[in-house]
């Protein structure tokens, strides 16, 4: 006598069913992932840019001469410079152009990961640490103000400058952040 066992294994509609559910869960996670790869990209070019304006502020300190720091957009990119009463303006998107203490401090960041947005100073656009205290300054007096990065997928966060030079990063909206300019 025959026994008929049946066949051990999945049906094709089974495996086309699980795998067709597997794809649909991929595409839902796809923009969630884009949006966090974005956060991440511009809250590290924003890091980037504290750092930046914390050594500025140190120099200034350090080196016992005022010390400003100006950013400029150019050709799809942005940059920041930083210089002394000594060395005169800073053109960052010039070589040798940017100077403290006789050192070169010029940065440039691509557009592609967070473009520089706006600045809010009162200098225009310049930002300055007095040498004696290492508080924010431009000609004009003390001033505190902001630095705006977006991202391309339009997530805003600020390095906000104090009267006292203190900095602190904050994304536009939450918590005791201000507003985006233009918001």
């Amino acid at each position: 006598m025959m026994l008929h066992t049946r066949a051990q294994g999945f049906s094709l509609f089974e495996l086309l069913t699980v795998i067709t559910l597997v794809c649909l869960l991929v595409l839902a996670a796809v923009p969630a992932f884009t949006d966090l790869i974005d956060r991440i990209r511009i809250k590290q070019q924003t890091h980037t840019l504290y750092s930046r304006l914390q050594l500025a502020r140190q120099l200034a300190l350090s080196s016992g001469s005022d010390v400003r720091v100006r950013f400029q957009q150019h050709q799809g990119r942005w940059c920041l410079g930083f210089f002394d009463e000594i060395h005169g303006a800073c053109d960052c998107t010039q070589a040798d152009s940017c100077r403290v203490s006789e050192r070169e401090y010029r940065y440039t960041i691509d557009n592609h990961d967070a473009a520089l947005y706006r600045t809010r100073f009162a200098g225009g656009g310049v930002l300055g640490f007095s040498a004696s205290r290492g508080i924010a300054s431009d000609s004009d007096g003390f001033h505190n103000g902001s630095v705006w990065l977006r991202s391309p997928r339009n997530k805003t966060f600020a390095v906000v400058v104090s009267r006292l030079g203190r900095l602190r990063l904050c994304e536009a909206g939450v918590g005791n952040c201000p507003p985006a300019p233009g918001a």
